[in-house]
């Protein structure tokens, strides 16, 4: 959850901690950097020839990118304290 500048990270066991949101971004943006890193050093890529899969693949891949690369960080799904 969202609190002003922080995020709190509740676990299952009820276990809470609070982290920087600037920090946090930071982590999932270079986890995130470096799932796109592997997946581009695999194997060449092939658009599959089924329309309704390639739609799905290039929107998956823009959809991606959008998300990385926009300004705002926090979903319109977030929930706030």
């Amino acid at each position: 959850m969202h609190d002003g500048d922080n995020v709190i990270l509740e676990l299952d066991d009820g276990t809470k901690e609070t982290v920087a949101i600037e920090d946090y971004k930071k982590v999932v943006y270079d986890f995130a950097d470096k799932v796109e890193e592997f997946y581009n050093s695999c194997s060449p890529k092939v658009l599959p020839k089924d329309e309704y899969e390639r739609a799905g693949y290039l929107a998956f891949w823009n959809e991606w990118h959008r998300r990385r690369n926009e300004s705002s960080f926090c979903s319109p799904f977030d929930k706030k304290v």
